[in-house]
């Protein structure tokens, strides 16, 4: 059963991705016959469109591939392997990519040598336009939380 649920993503996003080349778009339509909304519809086929047959992994869900859709080939694989081998959950695997982004991430008009030390120290707390260290102070359940940008 687990297989066959990690491969349903699949099968319709590739079904829909044939539909909407041999008849036009027929979200509207799959929907009412597969009971998934339209926009989780158009998800399905986006992710089956961007990660290709060879780099689909299937000891991983369809949620992991859905994660490095939007990334280069080279980097989709380079993920997936690594999710894969390290036997990453979507969470973890969310995680780490949301890191690297920020490791990558120079605040505009900052090099690394002239970031606050806490954007240097701390990848993924730190404000992506200017660089300084973001706290987040989460509020009890049902209550709105705030942010704080702190300054360096």
């Amino acid at each position: 059963l687990g297989m066959i649920g990690r491969g349903v993503g699949w099968w319709i996003g590739d079904w829909l991705r044939y539909g909407n080349a041999a008849y036009g778009e027929r979200y509207v339509r799959a929907a009412r016959i597969t009971g998934y909304d339209v926009q989780t519809l158009m998800n399905m086929t986006y992710v089956a469109s961007r990660v290709h047959l060879s780099r689909r992994r299937e000891k991983l869900s369809w949620s992991h591939h859905a994660e490095v859709a939007a990334m280069s080939d080279e980097d989709q694989a380079a993920w997936l392997v690594r999710a894969e081998e390290d036997r990453l959950s979507v969470q973890d695997l969310r995680v780490m990519l949301r890191e690297a982004r920020n490791r990558d991430r120079t605040p505009e008009g900052l090099d690394e040598g002239t970031a606050p030390a806490a954007a240097r120290r701390e990848p993924g707390t730190v404000c992506p336009h200017c660089g300084h260290p973001i706290r987040v102070n989460a509020g009890r359940r049902g209550h709105d939380s705030d942010v704080t940008i702190v300054a360096a």
